[in-house]
């Protein structure tokens, strides 16, 4: 079971304590550029460090009434946010006020019949699933560990699971995550909406389970790409200090992601399903009970990710209909940058975020066809008023 209020704190104590910290060190400058300055949506006139910056340019006109031209069925980045004075970079509106598949309107009939078409050529399927139970009593982040009871029923035997729904691989929900500023999910959605009398379905995940998330997945396989790398002659320095649970040295930059893309020969489609290999999964296997409960003692959870930047943004708003990896928040954090991941993508653009993938059978597949495209299936519980659920995913070659 999910309790909202467990993951709340330490994102919150993260963005507030990183909002106020300059760009100090080299590795930063080298690779995320100087935030823009943040204005409050409130009060236009006066800057502080939770309040978001204006576009770069005023954005084009936007009409929902016509649908005729590319414009309107994908407005571009710099048209972001669509509707404001909504919040930073959002997109509410875009499919209408009561929408809550946000970007997975993305993959229509056509795109995931053309995705089965291309994609399955040998039949071989693999699960992306990690073991429920896979962090045992440590979990990483706190939420507590799986509890798993089998009893007797009479002739027969019945049981009984209990466990933060964050834990293992898992799709978060439009209603996880919110603008942390305003307190606003995706196309507006309040907390009364969600811990309200009646507890409320807006922005429930079941809603997905009535379609999956069915479509053309890429592989990004940047932790075997880092390795490769270290075996050349004068390596990056970054790539050697990378440490996923460090994440002072484990944002993945656009250019990394572009260049594990050419690397593998891998070309995007709009309306894709980008699955992120940090090499964070592998990592914690390999670490022992004392390191794991080391690292959770250190108190500022740290961990490899996606670099938090506009350009990465822009890569993915322009391509993606979901976003998924193996680390445990898709986004390296603590974020660098005034604004996180997943207030835009879940909060802004209703785009599902996945985390905890296990990938090590998917990228030992996709290294032996040479290929590192497949049809992705995954379908979510049917749990109105979920935050979150098992991926249940396989990807089929």
């Amino acid at each position: 079971m999910f309790c909202y209020s467990t993951c709340y704190p330490w994102w919150c104590s993260m963005v507030s304590s990183y909002a106020l910290t300059p760009l100090h060190n080299s590795l930063t400058l080298n690779y995320l550029p100087p935030p823009p300055p943040r204005y409050s949506l409130r009060h236009h006139t006066a800057p502080h460090h939770h309040a978001y910056p204006p576009p770069p340019f005023p954005p084009p006109p936007f009409h929902r009434q016509t649908t005729k031209t590319k414009l309107q069925r994908h407005p571009p980045f710099s048209s972001l946010p669509l509707n404001p004075p909504a919040p930073y970079l959002s997109a509410w509106g875009l499919y209408g006020p009561n929408d809550e598949l946000g970007t997975l309107n993305r993959l229509s009939p056509a795109i995931v019949a053309a995705a089965s078409k291309t994609e399955i050529k040998t039949g071989v399927r693999v699960s992306l699933n990690w073991a429920m139970n896979a962090q045992g009593n440590e979990s990483f982040i706190n939420r507590g560990n799986f509890g798993h009871r089998i009893y007797p029923a009479g002739p027969y035997y019945d049981e009984v699971w209990d466990y933060n729904s964050q834990v293992s691989s898992h799709w978060d929900s439009l209603r996880h995550f919110p603008y942390i500023q305003e307190r606003k999910f995706y196309n507006g959605v309040e907390d009364g909406d969600i811990l309200g009398e009646g507890n409320g379905t807006r922005n429930s995940i079941h809603v997905w389970s009535e379609r999956g998330i069915v479509g053309r997945g890429v592989l990004v396989d940047f932790h075997s790409w880092r390795l490769k790398q270290l075996e050349g002659r004068n390596p990056e320095e970054r790539f050697k200090r990378f440490d996923p649970f460090v994440g002072e040295t484990s944002g993945i930059l656009l250019e990394d992601v572009r260049a594990v893309l050419k690397w593998q020969g891998t070309k995007v489609r709009f309306g894709d399903i980008l699955i992120v290999r940090s090499g964070w999964t592998v990592g914690f296997n390999n670490k022992t009970r004392e390191e794991i409960l080391a690292l959770q003692r250190a108190g500022s959870i740290s961990a490899s990710g996606l670099e938090q930047s506009l350009p990465m943004m822009k890569f993915l708003w322009d391509n993606f209909s979901a976003v998924a990896g193996d680390m445990p928040g898709v986004e390296a954090y603590p974020a660098r940058a005034n604004f996180t991941m997943h207030e835009v993508l879940l909060a802004g653009w209703g785009c599902p975020m996945g985390e905890l993938f296990d990938l090590e059978a998917l990228a030992a597949e996709a290294k032996r066809q040479k290929r590192w495209s497949f049809f992705l299936t995954s379908e979510v519980i049917n749990l109105p008023g979920a935050l979150a659920s098992p991926i249940n995913a396989l990807a089929i070659f």
